[in-house]
């Protein structure tokens, strides 16, 4: 439960971010929002991706209860370093090195679903930036154009792909925190979403108006209609790895793509390259905590007990 609250604090800004930075809803508001589709999200897409965490990554009969607690207890930590950080971090990242540091433990991880999870990781960032930037500059003007004196309809546009983004967390994050218990035995998957996904709601509600702030406003700026590009770029390319899947950090898809964008709207002044370089930092160490700590809590374990 405090996994999928703090995963819910850092889910708010990449499914929110634009919209907060464009001061179109309220924290309040966005938080509420985010959790009803995040649940409609993990109830229509999450099942794959429990599936690659609770057994493609080490052996399911591996993962018991203790172990379950401990890959839940090294992501949570290393998400509550980055939420304190105000830095949105990438809960599958995490939560994947955790369970990597069991099979570190006991030499026993799955090879072939690295050999898949890895470039997926890079390729699909990549894209996000690349997309991003091709919507940007060619696409952006256009729509400048199009919705000028439609103020109305573009904050409605801008709030659907939001929730667009919302759906597409429950499809893929739900999962880290559900994934554990599922392989463990300890809880079916639909049970789990009911009682977890609604948790991310609540912790968007308690901090995520902090990480909304760095994300949203403190890297670049955003109109309405950069805003709503952003959504559609991250959303659609995080839907996809959760079809294939894929645990995916919606968290830097949406990130890169706010660079993306800030290229062509503001340029390279407009992106704030301290912001940048502090996020980047974090988004490398904090998966690397959750794997050292998992080592050493199993490592406790097995010595103590």
């Amino acid at each position: 439960m405090l996994f999928a609250m703090n995963m819910g604090c850092s889910g708010t800004a990449p499914a929110f971010a634009s919209v907060y930075g464009s001061s179109i809803l309220s924290h309040k508001k966005i938080a509420l929002l985010f959790g009803i589709f995040v649940i409609i999200g993990a109830m229509a897409l999450g099942s794959r991706v429990v599936k690659t965490i609770s057994k493609g990554i080490i052996p399911k009969e591996m993962i018991t209860a203790e172990v379950a607690l401990i890959i839940l207890l090294a992501a949570c930590i290393s998400l509550i370093i980055a939420n304190i950080l105000r830095v949105p971090q990438s809960t599958s990242q995490v939560t994947v090195l955790a369970v990597v540091g069991i099979g570190i433990f006991y030499w026993n991880l799955n090879a072939q679903t690295f050999m898949i999870m890895i470039p997926m990781w890079l390729i699909l960032p990549s894209m996000s930036f690349i997309f991003a930037y091709l919507l940007g500059k060619y696409a952006y003007k256009w729509l400048s154009v199009k919705l000028k004196n439609r103020k109305i309809l573009l904050r409605y546009f801008v709030v659907s792909s939001c929730c667009y983004v919302a759906f597409s967390i429950g499809a893929n994050n739900v999962a880290n925190a559900l994934a554990p218990l599922v392989g463990a035995g300890m809880i079916e998957n639909m049970l789990g979403i009911l009682l977890l996904a609604p948790l991310f709601g609540i912790g968007s509600f308690i901090l995520g108006e902090r990480v909304l702030k760095t994300t949203g406003k403190e890297i670049t700026e955003l109109d309405l209609i950069s805003a709503s590009l952003v959504c559609i770029v991250t959303g659609s390319l995080l839907i996809f790895a959760s079809t294939i899947g894929i645990p995916q950090s919606l968290v830097q898809l949406n990130t890169i793509a706010i660079i993306g964008i800030g290229f062509v709207t503001n340029g390279r002044k407009g992106v704030d390259k301290r912001t940048v370089g502090k996020i980047v930092i974090v988004w490398f160490i904090a998966p690397i905590i959750a794997l050292f700590i998992s080592i050493t809590l199993i490592a406790s374990l097995q010595c103590f007990f």
